[in-house]
């Protein structure tokens, strides 16, 4: 498969035009002084012998294009791990297993009581928490208070940290305005707040100020939880350097010193899972149940606040459904990943498709033991919001950098942009363990390229489309179905079919360090799988939608482009202050646009998880 998008962007934001240039100087003539063209230099004769080993193991051809616009056409073409059906099926029966083996990972062990209430709006004359809106502290709607959390899990030693909003006001009442909506998973049910589990942008701390400038005032109607990722502090603030907010703490900005050391992705993940374990563990003991009595700080108890999914199905079911019984109480879920946590947030709706598909399977009693015993169980998302996420490092424009790690050179990258992408978020880890596993003396080169493949294909999202497809469902309605389906099947039929999952993704259209065909591929290939698993009844699929993000135009020259140094990323002001638009009919979306388009990142965000979301959580029977 080929996602046809226009991906010559590519060639336009790496400056490649002079490197390829060189290539179509004339033909390659031998013995007479002439470079070998790019083409032959990518070929069989010239090529690393580890990055064929690695490429292949891969299924993604040679960088072997000889002009700008044959290398956007190369860069768009699918690796055979999703292009052809029997490798396709193979890829995700081995994810599964990867997955399954380490699941005792990101099971909660412990969380520790009572919680920290941090007050952060104090500093700003507000109650506790507050939105961010152009820069400037506002208060939130409905109150929500903001917590230290922290927990452990399975082998852990020290307690991570992660922070917490609860919405104040008790959901006794629903109003569908939101972001301050209290919700019904079920008609005639309990009123509550879903989770909103936030996978954050900052590669070097997490601090408040960046859910209540990402999320704002949603806090008001849901209850958020994110971790500070391995490796990461959490802090009081971000510290301030000549005037500028950075994104890193030190010094008396720490809240909570780092634990753990990052992976980026690989650990994050598991980190992100593992706090959504551990807030399922909430909801069962309310935490600060020991403080003074009367005193507010630290208290809560979920139980009373989060809306479960279709708990009249889950208690009607649970002894018949492997999966009802070992998700029984399980919170209506939704993740928010930003920046360098798009990417995490999309794995982390992976290896909860990996978990989920085996409690699904009928069949599998051995499998699904195995799991039980490790303390692992389904976590069910309805919903998801990707920001600036890197998508693929088999496709698009970061096959070049996986090219470049694998044998640390490159016949397309100048020498500052080899150095330059050691910056974007995680990736200089990423490139250090490619690295590191490239100069391993102790492995042949087989094993080299085994080593690096395995890993490229645990951290690259495209390749777990398919397994998102099983992480990301209206699990409210696949219940209700499950309820219906012994007295009516039509009835049965019409509310699986749909049960479908939400997914959003955005990028900056000028954006260099994510840039836009990450949404191409990804809601591209997002699209056609939701097809594929529909029409082969294997699961409801997804409504996928993918914007671009314009600057504004105060941001932009007199030729359209962003000044030196802006990114238009997650983080900057082009893209927070900028506007959703299309692109020409390029981005893939099986759900209407419309009502998304001319608004800001915001309020995208806060209209897709106030309609879709809500929608994805609806457990009643359709028509």
């Amino acid at each position: 498969m080929r996602i046809n998008r226009g991906l010559a962007i590519v060639s336009m934001l790496l400056g490649l035009e002079l490197a390829l240039s060189l290539s179509a100087c004339s033909p390659h003539r031998s013995n007479e002084g002439f470079p070998p063209t790019l083409d032959v230099l990518n070929g069989d004769n010239y090529e690393d012998p580890l990055w064929k080993l690695v490429r292949q193991k891969l299924g993604i051809s040679s960088i072997a294009a000889h002009s700008v616009d044959d290398l956007g056409a190369e860069l768009a073409t699918l690796s055979d791990l999703i292009n052809d059906p029997l490798q396709a099926a193979s890829e995700f029966t081995a994810q599964v297993a990867a997955v399954s083996n380490d699941a005792e990972k990101s099971v909660c062990l412990e969380v520790k009581s009572p919680l920290v209430d941090l007050n952060p709006g104090a500093a700003f004359g507000l109650s506790n928490g507050f939105s961010i809106i152009n820069g400037a502290p506002k208060a939130l709607p409905l109150p929500a208070k903001v917590y230290m959390l922290q927990y452990k899990l399975m082998g852990d030693t020290v307690y991570r940290n992660a922070l917490v909003t609860v919405p104040m006001t008790a959901p006794t009442s629903a109003h569908m305005a939101a972001p301050t909506v209290a919700i019904q998973s079920e008609a005639g049910g309990a009123y509550g707040y879903p989770i909103v589990m936030v996978a954050h942008a900052a590669a070097s701390g997490l601090a408040y100020e960046e859910i209540a400038q990402s999320l704002g005032e949603l806090q008001s109607g849901f209850i958020t939880a994110a971790p500070a990722f391995p490796g990461e502090p959490l802090c009081k603030t971000y510290d301030t350097v000549s005037g500028v907010k950075t994104t890193t703490c030190t010094g008396a900005n720490i809240l909570a010193a780092a634990t753990g050391i990052s992976l980026p992705y690989e650990n994050d993940v598991t980190d992100l899972l593992g706090l959504h374990d551990c807030m399922k563990t909430w909801l069962k003991t309310p935490l600060g149940a020991i403080t003074t009595a009367g005193a507010s700080a630290g208290t809560e108890d979920l139980s009373t606040k989060i809306v479960k999914v279709n708990q009249s199905a889950q208690t009607a079911l649970t002894s018949s459904s492997p999966l009802l019984s070992a998700a029984a109480g399980s919170p209506v879920s939704i993740i928010a990943g930003i920046g360098r946590g798009g990417a995490v947030g999309g794995l982390a709706l992976a290896r909860a498709g990996a978990i989920n598909s085996v409690y699904l399977s009928s069949t599998d009693a051995v499998a699904q033991s195995a799991l039980a015993s490790k303390g692992a169980k389904p976590s069910l998302f309805s919903c998801a919001v990707l920001l600036s996420p890197q998508t693929s490092f088999t496709s698009g424009k970061n096959k070049l950098y996986l090219d470049y790690w694998s044998k640390e050179s490159s016949n397309i990258l100048n020498t500052a942009q080899e150095a330059a992408i050691d910056f974007i978020p995680g990736f200089g880890l990423i490139h250090s363990k490619i690295s590191g596993m490239r100069t391993d003396p102790s492995l042949s080169d087989d094993a080299k390229a085994t080593a690096i493949s395995s890993y490229v294909r645990s951290i690259d999202l495209l390749l777990h489309v398919p397994l998102i497809h099983a992480g990301l469902e209206n699990f409210g309605k696949q219940f209700r179905a499950k309820l219906l389906a012994t007295s009516n099947a039509t009835g049965a039929s019409n509310t699986s079919a749909a049960s479908q999952g939400a997914m959003l993704v955005l990028h900056g259209k000028f954006d260099q360090i994510a840039d836009i065909s990450n949404s191409e591929l990804l809601t591209g290939v997002g699209v056609a799988t939701t097809q594929s698993v529909i029409e082969g009844k294997q699961a409801p699929g997804i409504k996928w939608l993918g914007l671009g993000v314009e600057p504004p135009a105060a941001n932009v020259d007199a030729n359209n482009k962003l000044p030196a140094g802006d990114y238009g990323h997650i983080s900057s002001p082009s893209f927070i202050g900028g506007t959703t638009s299309t692109l020409a009919g390029s981005m893939s979306s099986n759900t209407a646009t419309d009502a998304y388009l001319m608004k800001s990142p915001a309020e995208v965000t806060a209209k897709w998880i106030g309609s879709a979301c809500v929608d994805s959580i609806n457990a009643n029977a359709a028509p």
